[in-house]
């Protein structure tokens, strides 16, 4: 494995406007994880492509932060995991995943881009409109073609929660361990996914100037959404990033 690809990748500009960008990106996804569980990694993900020249480097710097993310969610809610439904919906992701990540390290970074777009408008269609209707048992089956499809798409695309998001709403016994049980599953894989990248070159210095301003804006976004976690209306917030998520999408689906 190398990554030979991303080392053409050109150096980012960071600019004033380009951190204050990255730092807002993080802190409304940061927002969105508090009142939803998830939502962090999407929010980063609608935003980042935008703006990063290099695609790769933008799914590298998320793939970083989210991990930091959900090492302190899954702290948080440890005492409410439902550790029966992690083995083969972690087991199934750290296999596909692991393919998925060798094959962006090692094929040109503008195939991803379109794909990418596609995947967004994607799940923006499905949570504006889908969400809550879709049932799916807990078992061994379910829960390895979820983490077979997260995988794959946190693989490409470091947004492999909404795969497991489905799975898990359904499958826990209440709002708190499901809550657990999701922040446990991203720190495992998110932990491997950076190993795999790692390993295949994909950690480069554009990638931690991203990472700075971004984990800024998680940590205060954070803090202000566990604070005014009660005020907040959750399902605007969440149709607030389904709406950056299409019009994201579109963005890069156009312009490739």
């Amino acid at each position: 494995m190398n990554g030979d690809i991303v080392a053409t990748a050109p150096v980012i500009n960071m600019s004033l406007g380009f951190i204050v960008m990255v730092f807002m990106a993080s802190f409304v996804g940061a927002v969105a994880q508090v009142t939803s569980g998830f939502g962090y990694a999407i929010t980063l993900m609608s935003i980042l492509p935008l703006f990063v020249p290099d695609f790769l480097v933008a799914v590298a710097a998320t793939g970083v932060i989210t991990t930091i993310q959900s090492t302190i969610s899954a702290w948080q809610y440890r005492k409410n995991i439902q550790w029966k439904l992690l083995p083969p919906l972690i087991g199934c992701f750290l296999l596909v995943s692991f393919f998925a990540i060798y094959f962006a390290a090692t094929h040109p970074v503008d195939m991803l881009r379109r794909p990418m777009g596609a995947f967004l408008i994607i799940l923006a269609v499905y949570f504006m409109f889908f969400a809550g209707k879709i049932k799916i048992k807990g078992g061994t089956v379910a829960g390895c073609v979820s983490g077979s499809i997260s995988g794959l798409t946190g693989g490409l695309f470091a947004v492999g929660g909404p795969p497991a998001v489905v799975y898990l709403l359904s499958a826990t016994s209440s709002n708190v361990a499901y809550m657990g049980t999701l922040q446990t599953f991203f720190f495992i894989t998110g932990i491997y996914a950076n190993i795999v990248r790692f390993a295949n070159g994909l950690f480069t210095y554009p990638v931690l100037l991203i990472t700075a301003p971004a984990i800024l804006g998680l940590l205060i976004g954070a803090r202000l959404g566990t604070i005014l976690f009660d005020k907040l209306n959750p399902t605007r917030l969440r149709q607030l990033v389904y709406a950056i998520m299409m019009a994201s999408g579109l963005s890069i689906l156009i312009t490739g």
